[in-house]
């Protein structure tokens, strides 16, 4: 698998992990096919899934290396995979896959703003890359700059006063504590958020307004909520490099 590169983020709640430059020798002839975000599920000792964040579910077929790696069932894990065939419609599972890259996500659930957490959240210049919602998750790509020596911590927050308002969207700020560390490199990684509790607040959910402090300003992005499982949809062969 591929070389990661860790921030020493030993914090229980702010742990992230960055991901060097992709390695053609972790793939085999070179022929990604797909990339996915997704719950790892053990039906039994020899039948593991990911249930993506499509809705789809994929057979994975050398689960044993997932065991042997120790990514343990019930992990929100990003996957890099080749697909090695496409089931019948109906079948329990949409794909049989390959993977060769599975990297486990911190999980959080936003945090309240209020004026004794402010400090210890931070408000340092983050980008946001990416950005996906559907389930019970926001599963987001960002950048930070850092010298690779210092604990960053990344969280999603609620406020009570939000700065600007969208019917049916819900708002967050994307929140950055750099603990004084210097802006030496950029690093990117991933993580998700559990919403359930917004969930349960707000069933007719249409999304997300989110307030980023880019590194060119501040931005207000839009993400929207996908409440339904998504219809299955071809795979594009692709190879994503965070």
């Amino acid at each position: 698998m591929k070389k990661l590169l860790s921030l020493k983020l030993f914090m229980i709640l702010a742990a992230l992990t960055f991901m060097t430059a992709c390695n053609d020798d972790d793939n085999p002839g070179n022929t990604w096919t797909g990339t996915t975000i997704g719950n790892l599920v053990k039906v039994d000792d020899a039948t593991y899934y990911i249930d993506t964040f499509k809705g789809n579910k994929l057979y994975v077929s050398n689960y044993s290396d997932l065991v042997n790696n120790k990514i343990e069932a019930g992990s929100r894990v990003y996957c890099a995979f080749l697909i090695e065939s496409e089931n019948p419609k109906g079948s329990t599972y949409q794909y049989n896959i390959r993977i060769y890259q599975c990297i486990p996500l911190t999980v959080k659930e936003p945090t309240h703003l209020t004026p004794e957490n402010a400090e210890e959240l931070g408000n340092d210049r983050i980008n946001l890359l990416y950005a996906w919602s559907g389930d019970k998750y926001i599963d987001i790509q960002f950048q930070i700059q850092a010298t690779g020596n210092i604990t960053h911590t990344v969280n999603l927050v609620t406020v009570d006063e939000p700065e600007q308002e969208k019917e049916g969207y819900k708002y967050l700020e994307l929140r950055h504590n750099a603990n004084s560390d210097y802006a030496l490199e950029n690093y990117n990684g991933m993580m998700s958020f559990d919403i359930t509790k917004i969930l349960a607040e707000e069933p007719n959910l249409k999304g997300f307004l989110i307030k980023v402090p880019y590194q060119n300003g501040v931005k207000y992005v839009e993400v929207a909520y996908e409440s339904a499982k998504a219809d299955i949809e071809p795979i594009t062969p692709q190879l994503t490099c965070l």
